[in-house]
């Protein structure tokens, strides 16, 4: 489902964002609890989609929401197609459309969650959000229409539920502003939807608010957030190669500075799972109320615990809200890793995730990261339950000098392929060119944002940076399939003189 996308920047807004950074904590520590801004009451419940998701309304904060009680077997039944087309024309803008079934008048929603969807599906093409079916008025009436029946609590409420099809208007800072009966048509609110969507602050173009004195929010953005519809990964601010896995799950690059922390908070984003070898950036991701997962894999593929580790995390976070998984292009791991977890919690088929890595741009050099999506298979919830969610944000090499003879390992693969003209080495089947080259890459960067390299000073840092580059491009060489061995020799040649004079100045 694609859905505006605010990135909001300027003085006031970091410095709010500012206020929130907390202490770092030790690696393998659970994640901090991440302070928040206020949710509005009616959006402060969790609910559970049609299809079995739970999924917390706090995630439509700052759109327009029409809430609606819905019915199959009704004489309003009809304005499912209202709604669809309100949420056809108005979805790109900021509209959200909820939906929950239920059965409390003559019994007009007598099926089950899979038939209503079914029906739904099948007879009005529903694309907005539809929950599982619910009680709206009576003894076991649901909390959230409990409160949304409340007038004393929410001013703009008629009081208790009379029919099928009575909608709830509420606002971009989640005020009910309107509370209608059945006879109201979705066609009729329009005007009252378009006011709404006026007051938020999204525009095609990037301009300065000027002669506002009550907009001190800087510069607005207005973007579109990528979707399963898209065949293409796109650039965001901050962020390279993005592309939606899953609704609100989405595989990209590493968020580079405060512009990529500032887009991936501005869709909605909760957690960020990074797949990368390199330590992530937890004290921006804090500064912006974000928390970081740190769950690495190797080039080649991963195993099935870490395959469990990143499902269990995947399907954990993404009840709080959008998730973002990253490598350091978002090319391939992260692609690799996205498609495996959607193909296991049952978001996709097998063929569809390799399609979706294909889209990233995924080399068909990583074959192990093909055959973990092409292998995989829906994994009950119970096995996904037994896994330990205790993820830590780093996960960190275990000290600086086994780094270093990880690396000199590494070195000597690169050259047994270098020697075999750039291909898997007949002696060792085991290596694969670019995934060696890729491991390299990730220590390097390592260690170039570690302690140590800070220690030393920035001419140590210097000779990692470009050490890492020289071999960053060996990699994409390698990834590019059609690079001669002669250009590979040379580039690793390159390689191999940067690592050489690191080692002369700093051996000791």
């Amino acid at each position: 489902m694609i859905r505006p996308l605010i990135v909001l920047a300027g003085a006031a807004l970091l410095a709010a964002l500012n206020s929130l950074t907390l202490a770092r904590q030790d690696a393998g520590e659970a994640p901090p609890a991440v302070k928040e801004q206020a949710v509005p009451p009616v959006l402060n419940f969790t609910m559970k989609s049609i299809d079995g998701k739970e999924i917390n309304l706090a995630r439509y904060k700052g759109k327009v929401v029409l809430m609606v009680n819905t019915a199959s077997k009704c004489g309003y039944t009809p304005q499912y197609a209202g709604l669809e087309k309100l949420y056809e024309t108005y979805h790109k803008k900021g509209l959200v459309i909820l939906g929950f079934p239920a059965n409390n008048f003559r019994s007009q929603e007598p099926g089950t969650d899979e038939e209503i969807q079914n029906f739904c599906t099948s007879t009005y093409d529903v694309k907005f959000q539809m929950f599982s079916k619910v009680s709206v008025t009576g003894d076991d009436i649901c909390p959230l229409y409990k409160l949304l029946t409340d007038p004393k609590k929410v001013p703009a409420s008629q009081g208790e539920i009379q029919w099928n099809f009575e909608k709830f208007l509420i606002d971009p800072d989640g005020n009910v502003v309107k509370h209608v009966r059945s006879k109201t048509t979705p066609e009729m609110l329009t005007e009252d939807i378009e006011k709404l969507l006026a007051r938020m602050p999204a525009k095609e173009e990037s301009e300065e608010q000027e002669g506002d004195d009550d907009d001190d929010r800087g510069l607005v953005q207005f973007l579109v957030e990528p979707d399963l519809n898209d065949t293409s990964a796109v650039t965001l601010p901050g962020l390279a190669n993005v592309l939606a896995y899953h609704e609100d799950y989405f595989s990209g690059g590493a968020p580079q500075g405060q512009a990529g922390f500032e887009t991936l908070a501005g869709m909605g984003v909760r957690t960020i799972i990074s797949v990368d070898g390199a330590a992530p950036d937890v004290d921006t991701a804090r500064a912006h109320g974000l928390r970081y997962i740190h769950l690495p894999i190797g080039y080649n593929g991963f195993d099935e615990q870490r395959k469990l580790e990143l499902v269990r995390a995947t399907r954990d976070a993404i009840k709080e809200g959008p998730v973002y998984i990253h490598c350091h292009h978002g090319k391939h791991r992260s692609a690799g890793a996205a498609a495996t977890i959607a193909v296991s919690l049952g978001w996709m088929t097998p063929e569809q995730a390799v399609q979706r890595m294909r889209i990233s741009g995924t080399s068909p050099e990583y074959k192990g990261l093909y055959a973990c999506a092409a292998d995989a298979m829906v994994i009950a919830p119970g096995v996904i339950d037994a896994v330990a969610a205790n993820f830590s944000e780093v996960t960190r090499p275990e000290g600086f000098v086994k780094v270093m003879v990880e690396m000199d390992e590494i070195a000597d693969h690169l050259k047994a392929i270098d020697k075999a003209g750039w291909m898997t080495p007949r002696d060792h089947p085991d290596l694969v060119p670019v995934a060696e080259a890729g491991r390299l890459a990730d220590l390097i960067r390592f260690l170039a944002a570690g302690e140590r390299a800070a220690a030393e000073g920035a001419d140590f840092t210097t000779h990692l940076t470009t050490t890492q580059e020289l071999v960053e491009h060996l990699e994409d060489l390698l990834a590019a399939g059609d690079t001669s061995a002669g250009q590979l020799s040379s580039q690793f040649q390159q390689v191999s003189a940067s690592c050489r004079a690191c080692h002369v100045k700093y051996r000791d």
